[in-house]
């Protein structure tokens, strides 16, 4: 894969639930990398979930969402989690009240009307627990995409996006 990376657009908040990175998807690119650092959150653990937002930049919500991980619990065995038609992401990232998560996710053909695809790494930790992640995910709506949103269900905590495009 070509490593020249072209910086598009950053978002960052404190104390949110969720952050949309508008229209950072575009016809120059194919493929792109997506840094996401968040930090501790305000009570428990709380995985960090995603959702892709329209050419009108509106959350697309429907149950479209396929998905399999390996989660690395380094306190437990290593898991493996899978779903199809969810409505969301589902565990891009994992922060608790002591750290927060760091991911890289690749995003493949989110601009054309085609199947987005994803690959997305993750290192956190949760209840004291060093966590990782290693996921790939599929959107299926053929829907033309702009952006996406990253978000917590029931907790806020500081979110820092940072979106390049691959050469």
């Amino acid at each position: 894969m070509a490593t020249n990376l072209q910086f598009i657009k950053s978002a960052s908040g404190s104390s949110i639930s969720s952050l949309d990175v508008t229209d950072c998807f575009n016809e120059n690119y194919d493929v792109y990398v997506i840094y996401v650092r968040a930090g501790k959150i305000n009570s428990g653990n709380a995985d960090m979930e995603a959702r892709l937002l329209d050419n009108s930049n509106t959350v697309i919500s429907t149950s479209t969402y396929d998905f399999a991980m390996q989660d690395l619990n380094f306190s437990s065995s290593f898991t493996e989690q899978r779903g199809t038609n969810q409505s969301q992401l589902q565990n891009v990232g994992i922060s608790g009240t002591t750290n927060g998560t760091d991911f890289t996710m690749y995003v493949f053909n989110p601009n054309n009307a085609t199947f987005t695809f994803f690959t997305n790494q993750m290192g956190g930790v949760a209840s004291s627990t060093i966590r990782g992640r290693k996921a790939i995910y599929l959107e299926k709506s053929t829907t033309q995409c702009k952006g996406i949103r990253f978000f917590y269900s029931s907790v806020t905590g500081n979110i820092d996006v940072s979106v390049y495009g691959v050469k």
